[in-house]
């Protein structure tokens, strides 16, 4: 079973509505929506809308055998406590490895120091990726730095 963790901002909130019309989804209640621009974003959401609007505070990772869902909530419980808010001025549409993404328009230390908490923080559950799995995403085409962090933290 694999594991991620991700913020999704309030069922109810201005956000949440807006990134859900966006993608053609409402991952809170199934339901599909027009999005804007008569299906141009369509190619580029189907894979997201899945999931969700969301922010990836984890990638996707394998537990390691002798952990549990139990350790990852109890981590999770642990990690809001860590966490300060942080404000982001503004977003910008940006591709991400073939995704469409909203991110800060400028960089934000507090959004970084979220980032990096989140990815320590569940690293100890997660089982190290096998030989097989590392030369896949490696054949797929990644950067040195995404092959850096694909070894030191499963994910590129």
């Amino acid at each position: 079973m694999r594991f991620a963790i991700y913020y999704a901002p309030e069922n109810q909130s201005l956000l949440h509505q807006l990134g859900s019309q966006w993608l053609g989804r409402d991952a809170f209640t199934g339901r599909s929506l027009e999005q804007p621009g008569h299906g141009l974003l369509s190619g580029k959401t189907k894979a997201a809308a899945r999931y969700g609007f969301h922010a990836t505070l984890k990638a996707p990772f394998h537990l390691r055998e002798d952990k549990t869902q139990h350790h990852v909530v109890q981590d999770a419980r642990v990690l809001a406590t860590l966490l300060a808010p942080a404000q982001i001025e503004r977003l910008v549409v940006s591709e991400i490895d073939g995704f469409v993404a909203l991110v800060p328009q400028q960089p934000s230390d507090d959004v970084d120091a979220i980032a990096a908490k989140s990815v320590r923080c569940f690293d100890h559950l997660r089982q190290a990726p096998n030989a097989s799995e590392l030369a896949r995403r490696r054949e797929a085409g990644i950067t040195s730095v995404q092959s850096q962090y694909l070894s030191a933290w499963g994910y590129p």
